[in-house]
């Protein structure tokens, strides 16, 4: 499955359960004798790693453009 959106360095984004965080870099991590790329990704009150082949997570998503905002805000006051 081809990820919906492809993350980058210092862009923003939401986590379902540590909220708004940045992504401040990509770090290589050793699992089980196998090198696997992170976003390290740094919240107001914590750090986390996701790994990069994993962003597709439903858990996961980017941060809410002003026009997607102002779509909701229209449909919420039907």
């Amino acid at each position: 499955m081809e990820p919906s959106h492809n993350y980058s360095e210092e862009e923003w984004l939401v986590h379902s359960h540590y909220g708004l965080g940045q992504i401040m870099g990509i770090e290589v991590k050793d699992i089980s004798g196998a090198d696997v790329d992170y976003f390290r990704i740094q919240t107001t009150g914590c750090t986390f790693w996701m790994p990069v082949d994993k962003m597709d997570s439903e858990k996961i998503r980017p941060v809410s453009t002003p026009e997607e905002i102002r779509l909701v805000i229209a449909i919420l006051q039907r």
